[in-house]
């Protein structure tokens, strides 16, 4: 007896003691009901991407003992419920633990039904897509394909208004761009296009369809409909040798494809019919070389008797300098030039011997897209002919005046500081922001403290948000959230910047 006592008092010691060396403990809850959560797979994981799991007891309680220092992320992950990680970076200091944290889980929501043919049959192999509404349009969140049966099922939901869309099967007609004709030998004049829920071909027109959290929307019927569909033709007067004409959509509503080379008669006609509605852009080639093009709208109508516009495409060579000890610039995607009021744009290609241009660009004035950051660089300066550019407006109305050249310096700014905190543990997201919106955002760790770097040197707006949207920055209501609330902040080249930021709440 005096021998299970002993061995009893042990082990509460030993317990007593591996709680008391939790350097990160907390609470797993039902964000709904508020009630605790057991066997909630709990994941700290360390900047090299390695993980220690724990599982949550009856109590929904988790203890981490003894992680070593370091920064970590925390995941949380139930059959049923939303895997989430815990927003706040988690900093473990030597002999001190983190304050308690409460991590509240939503149950996923579902959306199911089954997609219709423009007859009102089952449509197998339809690809169903569930949209969401952004500031810059609207984004994807997640696709499916039907079954035999025409049955689709999207889960892991969290709660939200979205947008549904069903684009009927590939078939022979719809992948390869050719006239085809009914059984009456008569050129197809419909065809089915994807249709947003219930009935319409564009988002605008679409139905919200509201997901409650863990809520299962069954039986929805995404009823498949048929546009009439446009020709397109025209005449090209002198046809060059060896020149080829393409039309592919310049509007998201057209589907992709539909993109294909049009046929040129000897007289220099051209014509191509079955387009759906839409913009579109047509463009004569002479090998790679743009010599005519025009944006054609299909939308209300067909387009017949189009000319093609000449241009005088042009190569604009591309001189990358970067200041300082830093390897040579080497282009990828992340460097593109879009024309402003339209959607023609030229990526950063090589031209042989180390050296890069933009490939057929038409004269106008132009906006340069890079994404530097990744690199610890900046975009310093734009000449264009002797003349200064910004990245926002680069005037090429007169090509031909030499090289773009591009400066791009390593001497990038960095901020760190501390929010100022109602509790510890208070999720705000740190924004950074100038005239033209948002440039970065980052969260805390459990004290407040944030971290931001590769910023090019300027003149900020810095802020400490809860609950903060970047599609929501514009929107009028944060506005009077954050106004006169944000601390304006100047950075020059290499600064490190130390500061204090009071959160601001939204209620």
């Amino acid at each position: 007896m005096r021998t299970a006592v002993a061995l009893a008092f042990l082990c509460l010691r030993a317990v007593a003691q591996e709680q008391g060396a939790c350097t990160l403990r907390g609470t797993v809850t039902d964000g709904a009901r508020n009630k605790p959560m057991e066997r909630v797979r709990v994941a700290a994981t360390d900047v090299a991407g390695t993980s220690i799991l724990k599982l949550t007891d009856d109590h929904g309680s988790f203890c981490f003992p003894n992680l070593a220092p370091g920064t970590y992320h925390l995941y949380a992950q139930k059959p049923g419920y939303l895997a989430i990680r815990y927003p706040m970076i988690l900093s473990v200091e030597p002999d001190t633990a983190i304050h308690p944290l409460v991590i509240r889980m939503e149950r996923y929501g579902t959306i199911s039904g089954i997609v219709t043919d423009s007859e009102g049959d089952v449509s197998p192999d339809a690809t169903v897509t569930i949209w969401q509404r952004t500031r810059a349009g609207h984004g994807e969140v997640d696709s499916t394909t039907t079954d035999s049966h025409g049955a689709f099922h999207i889960s892991q939901l969290p709660e939200g208004t979205y947008y549904l869309s069903a684009a009927p099967p590939d078939s022979d007609e719809r992948r390869v761009p050719l006239l085809f004709f009914d059984a009456g030998g008569q050129p197809v004049r419909e065809r089915e296009l994807a249709t947003y829920y219930p009935v319409s071909f564009t988002l605008a027109g679409a139905a919200p369809v509201k997901l409650a959290a863990g809520q299962q929307i069954e039986n929805l019927t995404l009823s498949l409909r048929k546009a009439r569909l446009r020709r397109l033709s025209g005449q090209i007067a002198d046809v060059p040798r060896g020149a080829h004409l393409t039309c592919y959509g310049a509007s998201e509503d057209v589907p992709s494809d539909v993109s294909g080379d049009i046929p040129i008669s000897g007289s220099g006609a051209f014509s191509r019919s079955a387009l759906p509605p839409g913009r579109y852009i047509v463009s004569l080639n002479v090998s790679d070389k743009l010599i005519a093009w025009k944006e054609v709208d299909l939308t209300l109508g067909d387009a017949l008797n189009v000319t093609l516009d000449p241009v005088e495409a042009v190569d604009i060579p591309i001189v990358f300098r970067v200041e300082g000890k830093a390897p040579a610039f080497q282009p990828g995607s992340d460097v593109l030039l879009v024309q402003s009021g339209s959607d023609f744009g030229a990526m950063a290609q090589p031209a042989g011997a180390g050296t890069y241009r933009f490939h057929n660009v038409i004269p106008g004035i132009y906006q340069l897209h890079a994404s530097l950051a990744d690199r610890q660089l900046y975009l310093k300066a734009i000449t264009y002919g002797g003349k200064t550019q910004t990245a926002d407006k680069i005037d090429l109305r007169s090509p031909g005046q030499g090289p773009l050249e591009i400066t791009l310096s390593p001497n990038i700014a960095e901020i760190q500081g501390t929010v100022e905190l109602l509790d510890e543990g208070q999720d705000v997201t740190v924004v950074l922001a100038d005239s033209t919106g948002v440039v970065a955002q980052t969260g805390t760790d459990q004290k407040g403290r944030f971290r931001m770097r590769a910023i090019p040197p300027g003149k900020y707006q810095l802020l400490a948000i809860e609950d903060f949207d970047p599609d929501d920055w514009d929107n009028a209501e944060l506005s009077k959230v954050v106004d006169g609330k944000s601390l304006a902040i100047e950075l020059q080249e290499n600064d490190r910047k130390q500061v204090t930021v009071p959160a601001t709440i939204r209620n």
